[in-house]
């Protein structure tokens, strides 16, 4: 894609913004279901997934976050299993430069691949194998801070932190995998 440097700038420095989106939005959704496969280079792959989390957590707009976040959807849909377990896995660790919105929203990524990858016509994947949780439960089945529980927070705080929609995404995810993993691929 030569485009892309300009692009890329684009979303960085936030100007011509609309503009950099349309581009994504004719590259990343085909109008051909066949051009659906994992065509998108590596260092596309890179850094898009460096770019659209932030993008997507801090942009004023709520209609700009929401389609930055499809379109980071869409990278990851056409990213292979093994690169997109690792972008996935860099988005729900607990780092103090991550966003706590993107931390929640990248479980409903995990949950959608999840769900592809348990779908009857999916071969064999990442998201279907007991690596899945061996590489994220760790990240998603612990409170953070790991000692949130043991602390004397009221209620109250704790309703006003983001860990509650963090955990009700954990255990919409836990359930996806219960409810979809008739074969117990997982191993859970």
């Amino acid at each position: 894609m030569p485009i892309f440097p300009a692009v890329l700038t684009s979303l960085q420095t936030n100007h011509a913004l609309d503009e950099a989106l349309a581009v994504l939005i004719t590259v990343l959704y085909p109008p051909a279901v066949d051009s659906l496969q994992s065509d998108l280079p590596q260092d596309v792959i890179s850094s898009l997934s460096a770019i659209l989390p932030s993008l997507c957590s801090a942009h004023p707009d709520p209609a700009i976050r929401h389609l930055v976040f499809r379109l980071l959807g869409q990278v990851l849909h056409r990213t292979p299993s093994p690169l997109r377990l690792q972008i996935l896995t860099e988005l729900v660790a607990p780092p103090d430069d991550t966003f706590p919105q993107m931390r929640i929203a990248a479980i409903g990524l995990i949950r959608d691949a999840v769900m592809q990858a348990l779908s009857p016509c999916s071969s064999r994947d990442i998201f279907a194998s007991p690596t899945l949780f061996r590489t994220l439960g760790r990240h998603i089945f612990r409170t953070d801070p790991p000692t949130l529980l043991e602390s004397k927070i009221t209620a109250k705080e704790f309703m006003e932190t983001y860990e509650p929609a963090r955990l009700v995404e954990c255990l919409g995810l836990y359930y996806v995998v219960l409810a979809r993993d008739v074969e117990n691929n997982v191993r859970v």
